[in-house]
């Protein structure tokens, strides 16, 4: 079953995703991003379209948050953690291409006559 899609949730996951790959967290902010990162998963594979703004809003106060005292130097993302963020931008992204969603633009070109069926059937 297709979950019911909210455009701009799926436009606000897409981007909070891109912006991601540009943070600079200490490793234990990684740690609490690839834990959000799960919930976004889950929650997208259930179709639980809160559940995915949950997530959304657990990655952000995770780059909100200002760890004070961590003696480990801040870091971008792993290639790991950069591949992951792309595979669930995709994934998200295809669920604003969904059959669902691209209905109501087939059904306005069946109402379209270019004479193409015309011009086939006249070849037979």
């Amino acid at each position: 079953m297709i979950p019911a899609v909210n455009h701009a949730l799926v436009v606000e996951v897409q981007d909070t995703l891109r912006q991601i790959q540009r943070w600079r967290l200490v490793p234990s902010g990684w740690a609490r991003v690839t834990d959000a990162l799960d919930d976004l998963e889950n929650a997208l594979g259930a179709g639980d379209m809160d559940g995915v703004s949950q997530a959304v809003a657990a990655l952000w106060s995770e780059q909100r948050a200002r760890r004070v005292g961590d003696a480990n130097p801040a870091r971008t993302a792993s290639s790991r953690e950069l591949e992951r963020i792309d595979m669930l931008v995709h994934q998200i992204g295809g669920l604003s291409a969904a059959p669902d969603d691209r209905s109501g633009d087939e059904d306005e070109d069946e109402g379209q006559d270019d004479g193409s069926a015309t011009r086939l059937s006249e070849r037979r």
